[in-house]
């Protein structure tokens, strides 16, 4: 599809779609733009890019079947059955994967977020014996 005609269907300009024999679903044209967008996270937000993870962490292993022409949606039928083996066992293979990097990532922000606090606490404590220290010398 030319860019020019993506552009207009995002823009919702239906009009330019008279020969599709259904007018575009917008939704789905901003639902798949959105999925494009940058992803932007803060330096060091894991629980933010965990967020992320858990969004994408299943994978479907059935690709779409429609299609306006009949004969692309039987192939596409034929193909999936021929190779709904391989494509389903990566799928749960990269599924539990994420699933496990999860459960990983949780632990490791929990971690991060402990020796946060325990630093802090010990930024605390020195800045009292420096206190101390200037009183009793000074």
């Amino acid at each position: 599809m030319p860019a020019h005609t993506a552009v207009a269907r995002a823009l919702g300009e239906e009009a330019l779609f008279e020969d599709y024999p259904e007018g575009p679903d917008l939704t789905d044209i901003r639902a798949a733009v959105e999925r494009l967008a940058p992803i932007e996270l803060a330096p060091g937000d894991v629980r933010s890019a965990l967020g992320l993870v858990a969004e994408h962490a299943t994978i479907n292993p059935y690709a779409a079947l429609t299609s306006r022409h009949p004969a692309i949606t039987r192939l596409k039928l034929v193909t999936r059955k021929l190779t709904f083996f391989v494509a389903h066992s990566i799928a749960v293979q990269v599924t539990e994967l994420a699933h496990a990097l999860l459960v990983a990532g949780a632990a490791t922000a929990d971690r991060i977020d402990l020796l946060e606090m325990e630093s802090n606490q010990v930024r605390r404590e020195l800045d009292e014996l420096r206190r101390r220290l200037d009183r009793d010398t000074g």
